[in-house]
C-alpha cells in the first residue's frame, strides 16, 4: 500500500492526463479505501481519529427566521469535533437561527446540541453536543500555509465517499449574494459533493478550513473549474473564545444593507429585499440595478462590498447609486441607506 503522499501524488499527475470528469470518477472509487489504510498523518492524528472527529450535523430552523426563505428550515452536513467538551466547528448557515440541533457520531449515533456562537466575517459557527461524545478531538493548523498546489483530504460524514483527496487550485476573495465577503477563501478541486460543513485537512492531519461552497470556476473568475470553496480556519482562531464566552465577535460590526444580489457581465442586479430590513426601509426594490456607491463606479459585487466596508461600521448611511430600467426609461437616483448589524435581524437562540 502506497502511502497518502504517493497516492495525492499519482492522482495529481493523473489530473493532467484525464477529464476532470473521469478523474472525479476515479477520485471517488478509490480515495475512501486509500484513506482508511493509509499510515498516522503525524503523531498526534492518524487517520481513524480524522475520521471519527468528522461528525454529522441536523438542524431545524423556524419558519419565521431571517434566514428561512433561502436556506430552508431543514438542513443537514458535517462538522469537526475540536476540543474534548464536545465542542463542534461547521459552517454558520448549517445552524444558523436553529431551533433544534442534532449531532450524528459515528455509526450513526444521535446526540442533541445546541448553538454557541456564530461569526458573521467568516461565516463559521461553534455548537456544542449535550452529551459526551467519547471522541478524540483533531487541531485547528495554520490555513496560511496551504498555497495553490498544496495537497489536502476533505472528509464529510455523509456521501459516497465521504473521504476524497483534491489540490488546492487558488486562494483569493470569494462575494455571496447574502451581503459576504471573506478574504483568501481556499479553493480546491476536484470538487466535494457533500460540501456543506466539510472539513479541510492539511498533510500534517490538522484542521485547515470549512466547507462552504460548490463552485464553478475554482481556478480562477470566468474560468470552468469545478470545485469546493473552504472558509480558513485562521479566520475563526482570533475569535473562537469571544463566541464561546458571548456567542459572536467583540467589537463593532459590520454595516448590513439588507439585500441579495446577483453579478452579471459587470452589472450588480438586486434580486431579494429582506422585508423591514435597512433596504427595505430606503425604497430598494428587487430589480433595481446598483451602478455606484457615492458615485464612483462598482461593477462587482466584490467591489460594492468593499465600498460598503470603507464607509464604517454599522449604523453609517451608505449611498448607493441606482439605476431603475422602465419602459424606455433608464435613469440613475441616488438612495441612501442607513446599515444595521445584521446580528440584530438574526433569530439566534444561545443557551446561557
Amino acid at each position: 500500500m502506497t502511502n497518502k503522499p504517493t497516492f495525492l501524488a499519482a492522482l495529481l499527475r493523473l489530473s493532467r492526463a484525464i477529464p476532470v470528469l473521469m478523474l472525479v470518477q476515479t477520485l471517488t472509487f478509490t480515495a475512501y479505501a486509500q484513506a482508511q489504510d493509509a499510515p498516522k498523518a503525524n503523531k498526534q492524528h492518524s487517520i481513524s481519529t480524522i475520521l471519527r472527529a468528522v461528525v454529522g450535523i441536523r438542524s431545524k430552523i423556524p419558519k419565521d427566521a431571517l434566514s428561512a426563505k433561502t436556506l430552508g428550515t431543514e438542513r443537514e452536513g458535517s462538522g469537526v469535533v475540536i476540543d474534548a467538551t464536545g465542542l463542534i466547528l461547521t459552517v454558520g448557515y448549517l445552524v444558523l437561527e436553529a431551533s433544534e440541533i442534532e449531532v450524528i457520531r459515528p455509526g450513526g449515533i444521535k446526540i442533541s446540541a445546541h448553538f454557541v456562537g456564530f461569526d458573521n466575517e467568516s461565516g463559521l459557527s461553534l455548537i456544542k453536543a449535550d452529551k459526551p461524545l467519547k471522541l478524540k478531538p483533531v487541531k485547528l493548523g495554520n490555513s496560511k500555509s496551504l498555497k495553490p498546489g498544496s495537497r489536502v483530504m476533505i472528509v464529510s460524514h455523509a456521501g459516497m465517499p465521504p473521504v476524497s483527496a483534491a489540490q488546492v487550485i487558488s486562494r483569493r476573495a470569494y462575494s455571496g449574494y447574502w451581503e459576504y465577503l471573506l478574504e483568501q477563501a481556499i479553493y480546491t478541486s476536484p470538487p466535494h459533493e457533500n460540501y456543506v460543513g466539510a472539513v479541510l485537512f492539511g498533510e500534517d492531519g490538522q484542521v485547515q478550513g470549512i466547507g462552504s461552497m460548490s463552485v464553478n470556476d475554482a481556478i480562477a473568475p470566468s474560468v470552468q473549474l469545478p470545485g469546493t470553496m473552504f472558509v480558513p480556519v485562521n479566520m475563526f482562531k482570533p475569535v473562537m473564545l469571544d463566541l464561546m464566552d458571548h456567542g459572536r465577535p467583540k467589537g463593532p460590526d459590520r454595516p448590513w444593507v439588507g439585500f441579495h444580489t446577483n453579478e452579471l457581465d459587470g452589472k450588480i442586479r438586486i434580486v431579494r429585499i429582506t422585508a423591514g430590513g435597512p433596504a427595505d426601509q430606503a425604497g430598494l426594490k428587487p430589480g433595481d440595478a446598483i451602478v455606484g456607491l457615492d458615485g464612483k463606479t462598482v461593477k462587482s459585487m466584490e467591489a460594492l462590498f468593499r465600498q460598503i466596508r470603507k464607509r464604517g461600521d454599522a449604523g453609517v448611511v451608505i449611498p448607493l447609486d441606482i439605476v431603475t430600467e422602465g419602459k424606455g426609461d433608464i435613469r440613475v437616483r441616488r438612495v441612501d441607506v442607513h446599515s444595521q448589524s445584521r446580528y440584530k435581524w438574526l433569530k439566534i437562540k444561545r443557551r446561557k
